[in-house]
């Protein structure tokens, strides 16, 4: 895809997509671990057509080499913030999803002045312990079953559920894709997922930058009640569900949520719609 760009931040190697748009406001997109620039072209191509837009992958995500677990998630924050620095230069919106999440709550502590709004989808604030269990043997079989993986790391992240459109195919689609995940990415998920798992982000209500926190309606992993929570942790979130998805929201209904965050981020105020 033309326009990526393969660039060094904090010493590690990273990438961005950026399209610009003169005289509108810059909106940073961050995306989930196993994402990468090319996955999200839906959203890339949604919320180009109005702002200023850059797509990132931060060193240990999408397309990027591996970064270890001894880097933690603040670390990744400042590398965001390296990236503005040299780059954009100016507040913008961010976006993350999912593994993202922690980034943008550590940008916001320190750096939420540059901050109009923030978005985080599919987001819970940590990994429960209940949930560490699960993890530890998809590491385990990314080693030693990597189709063991595929299917538990989609099962993991889709349910079986009648309102979930298109559901068995999206299923079959999103295991497939796994089964064919690179050395790299194997590694991507296991570095992540550690540092996920030693991240718990403390008080929250220091971040006042007006944030919207959703996820999939049936999501069996960050369950509504899970990204609601961190949405109440908030001094400012707002929660909403995408109906008739799970995980893959974005996969099931991509048009619905870009049109759910683009109606938050635009809003000149943060009525019923957006209740708290």
């Amino acid at each position: 895809m033309k326009n990526i760009v393969d660039f060094t931040v904090c010493g590690h190697s990273a990438r961005f997509l950026h399209l610009p748009k003169s005289g509108a406001e810059s909106l940073v997109f961050l995306m989930g671990s196993l994402q990468e620039i090319e996955s999200v072209s839906a959203f890339n191509q949604g919320f180009s057509a109005s702002y200023d837009y850059w797509a990132i992958e931060l060193p240990g995500s999408g397309n990027s080499a591996p970064l270890h677990p001894r880097y933690p998630v603040s670390f990744l924050a400042e590398c965001l913030s390296e990236v503005h620095t040299r780059f954009i230069g100016r507040p913008f919106h961010l976006v993350a999803c999912s593994y993202a999440t922690g980034i943008a709550l550590e940008y916001a502590r320190r750096w939420q002045e540059v901050l109009h709004r923030m978005v985080l989808a599919g987001s819970m604030s940590d990994i429960p312990l209940s949930e560490w269990p699960v993890m530890l043997q998809l590491m385990r079989d990314c080693a030693y079953d990597t189709e063991a993986f595929a299917e538990g790391f989609i099962a993991l992240l889709s349910e079986s559920h009648p309102s979930i459109l298109r559901q068995p195919a999206i299923r079959r689609a999103a295991t497939r894709k796994a089964r064919h995940y690179r050395e790299d990415n194997f590694w991507h998920f296991v570095f992540n997922t550690i540092r996920l798992m030693t991240y718990h982000p403390g008080e929250l209500g220091c971040i006042q930058t007006p944030t919207l926190v959703f996820t999939g309606e049936h999501d069996p992993y960050v369950k509504p009640e899970r990204a609601k929570a961190l949405a109440d942790s908030l001094a400012c979130g707002h929660f909403q569900t995408v109906a008739g998805c799970d995980h893959l929201f974005h996969i099931q209904k991509p048009e619905e949520t870009l049109q759910l965050m683009q109606a938050f981020l635009s809003a000149r105020e943060l009525g019923a719609q957006f209740a708290a």
